[in-house]
């Protein structure tokens, strides 16, 4: 269960970083749009377009590890009740009920 958070972590820090790395090139190409000719305006306005497809994507995949690491944080606790509890029962039933 560990294993899974981790690399659900894992994958958050993945999809940070590239969200990271698209941003950047964002603002490059706004960058550039400002010292840009009007000829190269559509150019410019593809490479926007695909690189905002590519930050929707992301975040989208961002989201559902998110959902995923949630749902691990959860199965994790309630194993970790259940143990308890049969812990609780074994200690009642095997070790308090002798005396």
């Amino acid at each position: 269960m560990l294993l899974l958070k981790s690399q659900a972590d894992d994958i958050n820090t993945k999809f940070y970083n590239y969200n990271e790395k698209i941003n950047s090139q964002k603002a490059k190409i706004d960058s550039l749009f400002l010292l840009s000719k009007v000829g190269n305006k559509a150019i410019i306005d593809s490479l926007k377009e695909r690189l905002e497809i590519a930050i929707t994507a992301n975040n989208q995949l961002f989201g559902y590890n998110e959902g995923l690491r949630k749902a691990f944080e959860d199965m994790s606790s309630s194993i970790d009740s259940a143990l308890m509890r049969r812990a609780k029962y074994i200690r009642r039933k095997y070790i308090l009920d002798k005396y």
